[in-house]
C-alpha cells in the first residue's frame, strides 16, 4: 500500500470515529448501524491516537543565555586603550583597533 492510499484509508477511518464519537451511540451499535466492523473501528482508533500523540509531542526546551563575559581591554603600542563589550564581532573590533591605531 502506498502513503497516499494510507492517508486516504486513514482520513476515511479518522471520519467514521468522529461521527461515532459525535453520535452519541456506542461502538457496537454504531458499527451495526454502519455495517462496518467494530473491531477495525477500534484498531484504527488505536493506530490514529498514536500517530496523532507522535505528532503532537514535544519535549520542552530551555534556551539559556551564555554567561556575559567581561569587557574585553586591548592596550595598543601607542599607549591608547581600547575596551570593547565583549559581543562585539571581530570584524568590528578589527575596525576600531585600525582607526585608533591611525590616531
Amino acid at each position: 500500500m502506498d502513503k497516499n492510499e494510507q492517508n486516504t484509508r486513514h482520513e476515511k477511518w479518522q471520519a467514521l470515529i468522529k461521527d461515532q464519537e459525535a453520535s452519541g451511540l456506542s461502538q457496537t451499535q454504531f458499527c451495526k448501524e454502519r455495517n462496518i466492523s467494530s473491531a477495525k473501528l477500534g484498531y484504527y482508533r488505536s493506530v490514529l491516537k498514536s500517530k496523532q500523540q507522535q505528532m503532537g509531542s514535544f519535549t520542552p526546551v530551555t534556551i539559556k543565555q551564555p554567561p556575559v563575559l567581561k569587557d574585553i581591554r586591548i592596550t595598543l603600542p601607542n599607549g591608547f586603550q581600547c575596551i570593547f563589550p565583549s559581543d562585539l564581532s571581530a570584524s568590528q573590533a578589527k575596525k576600531w583597533i585600525m582607526v585608533l591605531l591611525s590616531c
